[in-house]
C-alpha cells in the first residue's frame, strides 16, 4: 500500500517527507535527543544525572515529547508541510507527527488504521493523555471496519464524526 501511494503521488508531482516508525523526519533532521549529551562540559553532565535520577520517567517522557514536537513542527513548517498522513496506529509512533502538525498549525491531519491499535492501558496515565490528543488531533481517520472504531472509541475517546470505515474485503 505504501509503495503505492508513494508512487502515484510522485506522478502528480507531491512531495513526500517520510518519518521513521518513531514519528521523527527521516531526512537527517536532528531531534532534541540526539542534540544533548556530548556536548555538555563533564562537570553539568554529572549535575544534571543527579537531578534526572530524582525525575519521575513518565515527565522525562513528556519532556521529550514537548522538545521533540517543538523540532518537528519547526520542520513542518520550514518544509511547508500541507498534508500529514499516519498509517497506522501504534504507540508511540503517531504521537510525534500528529501533535507537531496541530502545532505546525496544518489543518490536514489524516490517519489510516488498518490492524487493531494497540492498547494504551497498560501505559503511564501521562503517555496515555498524549497519546489520545495525538488521536483527537488528526481532522480525519479512516478504518478498516466497525471493530476497529469500537475499540478506538473506548481507548482513545473519540467521536463518531472523525471515523471513515472503508471497507477491506475481496468480492
Amino acid at each position: 500500500v505504501k509503495t503505492r501511494l508513494l508512487e502515484e503521488l510522485g506522478r502528480i508531482d507531491v512531495p513526500v517527507k517520510e518519518l521513521d516508525e518513531d514519528g521523527l523526519p527521516l531526512n537527517g533532521h536532528r531531534t532534541p535527543a540526539s542534540q544533548s549529551g556530548s556536548a555538555l562540559p563533564r562537570r553539568r553532565n554529572s549535575w544534571k544525572r543527579a537531578v534526572q535520577a530524582f525525575v519521575p520517567p513518565a515527565a522525562k517522557v513528556v519532556w521529550y515529547h514537548l522538545r521533540t514536537i517543538k523540532t518537528v513542527a519547526a520542520m513542518f513548517r520550514q518544509d511547508a508541510v500541507d498534508v500529514v498522513h499516519v498509517m497506522h496506529l501504534h504507540y508511540p509512533s503517531l504521537e510525534i507527527p500528529l501533535l507537531a502538525s496541530w502545532v505546525a498549525g496544518i489543518r490536514v491531519r489524516v490517519m489510516d488504521v488498518h490492524t487493531a491499535p494497540s492498547d494504551i492501558s497498560n501505559i503511564p496515565r501521562l503517555q496515555r493523555l498524549i497519546a489520545r490528543l495525538a488521536v483527537r488531533s488528526a481532522t480525519d481517520v479512516r478504518v478498516s471496519g466497525q471493530r476497529t472504531v469500537s475499540l478506538l472509541r473506548s481507548q482513545y475517546r473519540l467521536s463518531e464524526k472523525v471515523f471513515r470505515v472503508i471497507c477491506l474485503g475481496v468480492n
